[in-house]
């Protein structure tokens, strides 16, 4: 994080060394069968664009853009795409999250985490609607979104993490096991 609170180095860093990385297994991809390009891609490359994805997802939409493409790029390794082929096709058949909804899996996890007390509850406190008024109203369940004035304050864990998981289904949030909520998730998200 630079002086302004930005990503941009950790990312350029991240891209740079991934590309290189991309490069390098696309030169010999016709050596390797697709499940051994998948297990390479998944350790070489995708481990560093997932590292920290928590922190930087809160990252401009120019950066998040930046990462996306190197997902793209990896999902063309992968499965031997052209340069000019829509990636679509590509991450739907590989079952990959896209960037954006990476983190939103992130997120999530993490307030399933807090919820469920297998993280400290005042690292993170995350209140009900119902305990901010008292008031039983249909949204009584849902997690309390502070109010924020700025750009940056909406990006943060308090107001995205309780927008992520309102805008989630009810069946969903009432999941116990932390496996079970990951794949349903997951699922949720390919098809949203």
């Amino acid at each position: 994080m630079d002086r302004y609170m930005r990503f941009d180095s950790h990312i350029d860093a991240m891209c740079k060394k991934v590309t290189g990385t991309l490069l390098y297994i696309n030169r010999f991809r016709d050596r390797f069968d697709t499940p051994t390009r998948l297990l390479i891609v998944q350790a070489l490359a995708l481990s560093i664009i997932n590292y920290c994805s928590r922190i930087w997802g809160v990252a401009s939409k120019t950066q998040i853009e930046r990462v996306q493409k190197l997902q793209n790029f990896a999902s063309k390794v992968v499965l031997g795409g052209r340069k000019y082929d829509h990636v679509s096709p590509i991450l739907n058949e590989l079952q990959w999250l896209r960037i954006d909804q990476k983190c939103a899996f992130d997120l999530c996890i993490l307030v399933f985490k807090i919820l469920r007390q297998q993280l400290p509850h005042w690292l993170f406190p995350l209140p009900n609607v119902s305990d901010g008024h008292g008031l039983g109203t249909r949204q009584s369940n849902d997690l309390l979104v502070p109010r924020t004035f700025t750009y940056i304050g909406k990006k943060s864990f308090h107001v995205r993490g309780p927008l992520l998981w309102n805008s989630l289904p009810q069946s969903l949030k009432d999941v116990e096991s932390i496996i079970s909520f990951k794949k349903k998730l997951k699922v949720f998200l390919l098809n949203k």
